[in-house]
């Protein structure tokens, strides 16, 4: 897609990496699912926080989303898979994935 992944200095990303954005997710608020063509592109870590205009810092919301989101930071998951930590498959190229 040509999208920068780092954004020195910048706090609001262009309006072409707004775009860019929103068309990577097909117009779909990344919380709900929804399909809104008025979606605002939120920062994952908010401004006030520290967060910046990088890719990775941007997710597209809806209005409602995005009102529940406000200035919190995310909530942390673990992931977690039991096929990264089991034996190596019979076909696997050893320590490739496993």
């Amino acid at each position: 897609y040509g999208i920068p992944l780092e954004t020195p200095g910048r706090k609001k990303p262009s309006m072409r990496l707004q775009k860019q954005i929103t068309k990577l997710y097909n117009n779909k608020c990344f919380s709900c699912g929804s399909v809104d063509h008025l979606l605002h592109i939120d920062h994952i870590i908010p401004q006030t926080k520290g967060g910046n205009a990088a890719f990775r810092n941007l997710q597209p919301l809806c209005k409602s989303c995005g009102n529940l989101k406000g200035n919190e930071l995310p909530e942390e998951i673990e992931v977690y898979s039991a096929i990264y930590f089991g034996p190596y498959p019979s076909d696997s190229y050893e320590g490739l994935f496993w």
